[in-house]
């Protein structure tokens, strides 16, 4: 059961279905979910390419197989020690339904990390193209300065 979420039993039922899925379901299924569901564009979504949902296809899959499912990472409850080791930059899409991505906050909570909230709903956040990728240039800065302040 996904120990961080609002209502783990929710949660579990979506792990349960999407795992009952062959692959090409998955991929339909999260097609679908993250077109029409997980951002407010699905127009913008589609004018990302191809090649960019041929590459997505696969991701869907080790997604839902390996992180999707009970008793995989979203079942855990990790610890501030196993989320500081590394530089982390957390960020949540704010148009996102709060009740599935309140985890995200307990357990950034736990190590102390920020968390943003983005202007957008989810994956990929297509509403916000120039913010987000000043957000992913600032935080890659800032993390690079961290490792390499580390390593000296």
């Amino acid at each position: 059961m996904a120990k961080d979420v609002a209502w783990p039993d929710l949660a579990e039922a979506g792990y349960t279905q999407m795992n009952s899925l062959d692959d090409a379901g998955v991929v339909q299924a999260c097609k679908e979910w993250f077109r029409n569901r997980m951002n407010s564009n699905p127009q913008a979504r589609d004018a990302l390419g191809v090649d960019y949902h041929r590459r997505l296809e696969r991701n869907y899959i080790t997604w839902v197989r390996h992180y999707f499912k009970p008793g995989s990472a979203a079942d855990r409850s990790y610890n501030a020690e196993e989320l500081t080791r590394r530089p982390i930059a957390w960020s949540i899409g704010g148009f996102s339904e709060v009740w599935f991505f309140i985890g995200n906050f307990r357990v950034a909570q736990r190590a102390n990390i920020e968390v943003e909230i983005l202007k957008c709903r989810r994956f990929p956040q297509v509403e916000i193209p120039d913010v987000l990728a000043n957000h992913i240039r600032e935080h890659t800065r800032r993390h690079s300065r961290h490792e390499r302040a580390a390593s000296q």
